[in-house]
């Protein structure tokens, strides 16, 4: 067997009721078989997973399936990496799929050379995505990794691109275990190597907002796990922006943009924890000793982020602000 262009790694949690439909909109592309495979992580379910799993091996020849004990998403991803065959990899959550035809014409982009071909994700509600007429097919950017971060900022996901594995393996870069938002680290990771990259303006990962778990969980106790996780490894992210600073502007200041964006999104997290005072202030005096705050001064923010960032640098600036603005967050979100 000839070594398969592209691995399709799909971490599994308790996902048996969706999966077969994710791998069948794989298998559905009308790639030659010998050309991909499907590497299944079954991560410790306690459903009917690894069985449905085990099924779809069986009966479909690309389907691999490695089962392990619970250790999380990017542990599964990780075991995907290590074991996949394909010049490139990619990564499909196992309630999410891909367009019909998406996969065989990023695959085309896969010439040995590219170590990122990037696409365009789309939002599927209630079993439904919007046209897009800007999704023409073309390709919008060549260039390095450094260069996308200068023009466009980081990037917060993995799903969209696939990766040449000699790439993620001469710079060793795998996704970072026990941490939430794994994809954001592993994104700068990658940028900051200065990967090769050729975006497409094509529509081929759906996501269905309505299947996601962890990423809209908003109760207390998961709220306050993402603040801790996500504000040390956006401090790491800070650190390591800065050293950028005096030799290119340009790439610091975007970088420092993506940055405020993902801190500010933090302070929703905030508002759902429910933090005391005397919390909400020692988290307030860790993010200012780590770089996060304050943030940067850009004019071309939109009106919503300039509001946005008032609203946080009051809470900053006077900590009892806190109090009416969770209050607030309450009445406006609920427990959505």
């Amino acid at each position: 067997m000839n070594q398969p262009i592209l691995s399709v790694i799909v971490p599994v949690f308790n996902k048996g009721r969706y999966l077969e439909r994710g791998v069948r909109s794989i298998l559905d592309q009308g790639l030659k078989e010998d050309s991909f495979e499907i590497i299944l992580v079954d991560d410790g379910s306690t459903d009917n997973s690894l069985d449905v799993c085990r099924e779809l091996e069986a009966a479909n020849s690309p389907v691999r399936v490695i089962s392990q004990s619970n250790h999380g998403a990017s542990s599964a991803r990780n075991t995907g990496i290590d074991a996949s065959k394909g010049e490139y990899v990619c990564f499909l959550d196992a309630d999410d799929t891909y367009s019909s035809d998406g996969i065989p014409s990023i695959v085309s982009l896969c010439d040995g050379k590219v170590d990122v071909v990037r696409f365009w994700c789309e939002v599927v509600k209630d079993g439904k995505k919007r046209d897009n007429a800007y999704a023409d097919g073309r390709v919008s950017f060549k260039g390095t990794g450094k260069e996308w971060i200068r023009k466009f900022g980081l990037e917060t996901f993995c799903v969209n691109c696939l990766f040449r594995k000699d790439f993620l393996n001469n710079r060793d870069i795998r996704f970072r275990d026990g941490i939430l938002g794994e994809d954001y680290m592993f994104m700068f990771e990658v940028l900051i190597a200065d990967p090769t990259i050729v975006s497409v303006n094509r529509i081929v990962y759906l996501y269905d907002i309505a299947n996601s778990g962890i990423t809209v969980n908003r109760d207390k106790r998961h709220s306050r796990l993402c603040v801790e996780s996500l504000s040390g490894f956006l401090s790491s992210i800070s650190n390591e922006v800065d050293t950028f600073k005096p030799s290119d502007q340009v790439l610091w200041n975007k970088a420092r943009f993506s940055l405020d964006l993902k801190v500010l999104s933090l302070f929703s997290r905030i508002l759902q924890a429910d933090y005391s005072i005397k919390e909400f202030k020692v988290k307030i005096a860790s993010f200012k000793d780590t770089g996060l705050l304050p943030f940067s001064e850009r004019s071309e923010s939109s009106l919503r982020v300039r509001l946005a960032k008032m609203a946080v640098e009051v809470m900053v600036k006077v900590p009892f602000a806190y109090l009416p603005a969770k209050l607030l967050y309450k009445v406006v979100f609920g427990n959505k």
